[in-house]
C-alpha cells in the first residue's frame, strides 16, 4: 500500500514528466513558427513528429510481439505503464467503441504508440498494424504541432 506521502510524490512526478514532455516537443514549434512561418513549420514538424510516433508505434508492436514469446522489451513496458493512467482509462474506452471519431480522439489523447499497441494487444488490427500506426501517428502530429504553430504565429 502506498502512503500518501508516496501517493503525492507519485502525482508530483507525474505533473512534472507531463509538463517536460508537452515543454520538449512544443518549444521547437512555436519558436521555428515565429521565425520561419507558421506553415513551413507545420509542415516540417508534422513530417518529423508523424514520423517518429510511426517509427516508435512499431517498436512498440514488434517488443509487444517480442513479449508474447517470453521477452518483454522496455518500449511495450513503457506504453502499457502509459496505458494504465486515468487519462488513458477513458480513451481505451472511446478507442472500443467510438469507431473512427474514437480512434482519432484516442489518438491525440493516448498518442500513436499507445494507440496502436492498445489495438494490436486486443487483436483487432494484426493484420493492419502499419495502417493503424500509420494512421494514429498523422492524427497526432497534426493535432499536436497545429495549436502550437498558432502560439508561434501569435508571438
Amino acid at each position: 500500500m502506498l502512503t500518501l506521502a508516496r501517493r503525492l510524490g507519485l502525482v508530483a512526478a507525474l505533473v512534472l514528466y507531463t509538463i517536460w514532455d508537452e515543454a520538449l516537443l512544443s518549444a521547437p514549434v512555436v519558436a521555428s513558427a515565429r521565425w520561419f512561418g507558421v506553415w513551413p513549420t507545420f509542415a516540417a514538424f508534422s513530417l518529423l513528429y508523424g514520423s517518429a510516433g510511426f517509427a516508435l508505434s512499431l517498436l512498440v508492436v514488434h517488443a509487444y510481439a517480442r513479449r508474447m514469446s517470453g521477452r518483454p522489451g522496455r518500449l511495450e513496458l513503457r506504453a502499457q505503464r502509459d496505458a494504465a493512467t486515468t487519462r488513458h482509462r477513458w480513451a481505451r474506452q472511446l478507442l472500443q467503441r467510438g469507431g473512427w471519431l474514437g480512434f482519432c480522439l484516442a489518438s491525440f489523447a493516448l498518442g500513436p504508440m499507445v494507440t496502436t499497441w492498445f489495438l494490436y494487444a486486443t487483436g483487432r488490427v494484426r493484420s493492419q498494424v502499419r495502417l493503424v500506426a500509420l494512421a494514429s501517428s498523422a492524427v497526432f502530429a497534426v493535432t499536436f504541432v497545429a495549436p502550437y504553430c498558432g502560439v508561434g504565429g501569435l508571438l
